[in-house]
């Protein structure tokens, strides 16, 4: 789930992670992965999957 919270700096980026729960993660968390993805090649054609 995505919340408004600010960012907390420290998720975890995987092809495949365990799910437990409702994981939630915030946007800006979403958005600084996202930014660094776009500025390498490591989740370039990958499908990434983002958990606090």
């Amino acid at each position: 789930m995505l919340t408004e919270d600010a960012a907390r700096g420290g998720y975890s980026v995987g092809g495949r992670l365990p799910m437990r729960g409702n994981p939630k993660i915030s946007r800006a968390d979403v958005a600084d992965f996202l930014h660094r993805a776009a500025h390498s090649t490591e989740w370039s054609r990958r499908d990434a999957v983002i958990t606090d």
